[in-house]
């Protein structure tokens, strides 16, 4: 127990806690001694992220595409903000952003509790710090006392909505002239940090001009708002 804060309780778990439940296995298997998880949970993890590295690009060039393109033949810009005739993909801008978020959470855990030099940076890039995560931290994690199995939870469910929104549907948008989002992201000494992303409208099939949801720009998966409210909320 060494590599973790003295304040974390060891674990006694004779059998892998993921038997039994849904995404995890069947049947029930010894753990690997001192940890919650069997030998083929700690193995499956890395190979999580593996896949999330891999699906990281595909997933970065699918929030924006060009109209009538053949996606996997025809890369577009990745910035979420390109030409108004391009096609934008709300799902995988959500997904990027709560994926670039775990793997903030991630890193910030093994700067703060892992003994030792991190051997990677920061800020690193969320594909970057996954494959270096990978090699160097994931039976750390894994074994990590009661985190271990939420953390593979969490990659498995990451990793099918990377897949989901990679495939979803893509929209026009419209931008919401002098309107910001106002979603709180933190709270400090000095008042609330909020997010500010611009925000868009979105053009679902049979919408002409004006868009039937409005959200934000920067992560749509803030509070989103259905034209009827937005036009209640800001009527003069």
């Amino acid at each position: 127990m060494s590599e973790y804060p003295s304040f974390i309780i060891p674990t006694r778990a004779a059998v892998c806690v993921r038997g039994g439940r849904r995404g995890g296995h069947p049947d029930e298997r010894p753990v690997v001694p001192g940890t919650d998880l069997c030998r083929g949970c700690h193995e499956r993890f890395p190979g999580i992220l593996a896949d999330l590295v891999s699906l990281w690009s595909t997933l970065s060039e699918s929030i924006v595409r060009r109209p009538g393109a053949n996606y996997m033949r025809d890369r577009v810009d990745t910035s979420g903000g390109g030409d108004a005739g391009n096609l934008w993909n709300p799902s995988a801008a959500r997904a990027l952003v709560e994926l670039a978020d775990w793997t903030g959470y991630l890193v910030r855990t093994i700067y703060r509790e892992h003994p030792g030099t991190p051997s990677l940076e920061k800020d690193a890039r969320t594909d970057i710090a996954l494959a270096t995560i990978a090699r160097w931290y994931s039976h750390w994690f894994t074994a990590y006392p009661t985190v271990g199995p939420a953390l593979v939870e969490d990659a498995i469910t990451l990793r099918q909505a990377v897949m989901r929104a990679v495939d979803a549907p893509a929209y026009k948008r419209v931008e919401i002239s002098g309107h910001y989002c106002q979603e709180v992201l933190e709270e400090t000494d000095y008042g609330p940090v909020v997010c500010l992303g611009q925000l868009v409208g979105i053009l679902r099939p049979g919408d002409l001009t004006n868009p039937s949801t409005i959200v934000c720009s920067l992560n749509p998966g803030h509070p989103r708002l259905d034209r009827k409210d937005w036009l209640l909320a800001h009527a003069h």
